[in-house]
């Protein structure tokens, strides 16, 4: 099996803008109060999966 780099490059690409996506969408569901609240990682992901 060779290592493709422009394939890995590209794929890791996509993967960034789905997830920035995915990342500024949740921040822009949350209400004036809870911005700027250090929520941690774990929170995120609920956030993330309840989309």
């Amino acid at each position: 099996m060779t290592f493709d780099l422009n394939s890995y490059t590209n794929t890791m690409a996509r993967y960034s803008q789905w997830m920035n996506g995915s990342l500024y969408s949740a921040a822009a569901s949350l209400a004036l109060s809870q911005q700027g609240v250090d929520f941690g990682v774990t929170d995120l992901i609920f956030m993330l999966a309840a989309e």
